[in-house]
């Protein structure tokens, strides 16, 4: 399933968050991409394919930090372009990165 940045808007990323670990409830593990593109220019100029308009860091936190749990088998972030960038995009990466890996320990400890 594909949510755009206008859905994640509009749906807010509690609901998103929601929807996505509906749609995942089946499986026994999961794998998280984490594609810096979805960010919008301001807040990650460094990427492969910078698109105006995309989402702030702090709402791709909020979904990844709720749809994370002790069933995800690994984590890797992509499109980060050190070349093109000025440190933005790299320590953006990094934020997410350690926001998410910490949230999936935090749901391997609670169970």
């Amino acid at each position: 399933k594909f949510y755009s940045t206008y859905e994640v808007r509009d749906r807010g990323p509690e609901e998103i968050s929601r929807l996505v670990n509906s749609n995942l409830k089946n499986f026994r593990s999961r794998y998280v991409t984490i594609d810096m593109d979805v960010l919008d220019p301001a807040y990650a100029p460094g990427v492969g394919n910078p698109e105006g308009d995309g989402l702030e860091p702090q709402t791709v936190i909020e979904i990844l930090q709720s749809v994370v749990g002790s069933d995800i088998v690994g984590v890797d972030l992509v499109e980060v372009c050190p070349d093109y960038d000025n440190g933005v995009a790299s320590a953006q990466a990094v934020k997410i990165l350690f926001e998410t890996i910490a949230a999936i320990e935090c749901h391997k400890r609670k169970n």
